[in-house]
């Protein structure tokens, strides 16, 4: 599927739309008939994009996610990326453990504010995401790999979704 799905697409642009998927986990829906990508299984907190991916379009959300051996009952994340600093409240947390905790919260990409913000933490030098609990936090030190993939990735869809 994924070399039909590459081969769909005019020979110049095939390596740029390849250089962000092959970063993520990817399955296809034979029922639905797109891609679905996520990140890399981890056990370490990352922020990253999941979504899925037609010929025609490139659906994501940006997955802000914290593992830990502690809950935090997140609540809201504080974005700092360079002199960008942004906080987020009332995001809606989903959260489980097996042998760690994660709890997560999405940013619908669709959104050009949500965009921006994407943007901004995958061409900083430095950025930390700090998860806010009821009565703890963790900060997140978004590394280089997290910041090339998430990069690629949104090259990837806005050369799919034709924003090129």
């Amino acid at each position: 599927y994924l070399k039909d799905y590459i081969e769909s697409f005019p020979l110049e642009k095939r390596d740029d739309i390849l250089q962000g998927i092959v970063r993520h986990h990817i399955s296809y829906d034979k029922v639905e008939k797109f891609i679905r990508f996520s990140n890399k299984y981890t056990t370490k907190s990352y922020v990253s994009v999941t979504g899925t991916l037609t010929k025609s379009k490139a659906d994501a959300l940006l997955e802000f996610r914290y593992y830990g051996k502690s809950w935090l009952f997140a609540n809201n994340i504080t974005i700092v990326a360079d002199d960008f600093k942004l906080s987020l409240s009332k995001l809606d947390f989903y959260r489980d453990h097996k042998t760690t905790v994660w709890e997560y919260a999405y940013l619908d990409l669709s959104d050009p504010k949500h965009l921006e913000i994407a943007r901004k933490i995958a061409s900083s030098n430095e950025a930390i995401i700090r998860f806010h609990g009821s009565q703890y936090y963790s900060d997140l030190e978004v590394t280089r790999l997290m910041k090339e993939k998430l990069s690629m990735m949104l090259n990837t869809m806005d050369i799919i979704n034709k924003k090129e």
